[in-house]
């Protein structure tokens, strides 16, 4: 599967506490760099939101949908 190499980075940017920043723009490069798409950057904010707080959720044993 085409996404299998860039998930490891992904995990270790959510394991190692990275902001949301950090992993929109790294989630950028992979869509323009990787992928060659054309995205705003923008777009991603929501999913690299989602991403960063999965650390918080998994360490206080929450989780939300």
């Amino acid at each position: 599967d085409e996404y299998h190499g860039d998930l490891p980075q992904v995990y270790r940017l959510v394991r190692d506490a990275a902001g949301a920043a950090a992993i929109g723009d790294h989630l950028h490069r992979i869509e323009t760099e990787t992928m060659g798409l054309t995205t705003a950057r923008n777009r991603l904010t929501p999913i690299a939101e989602r991403l960063a707080s999965l650390r918080a959720q998994h360490l206080s044993g929450t989780a939300s949908g």
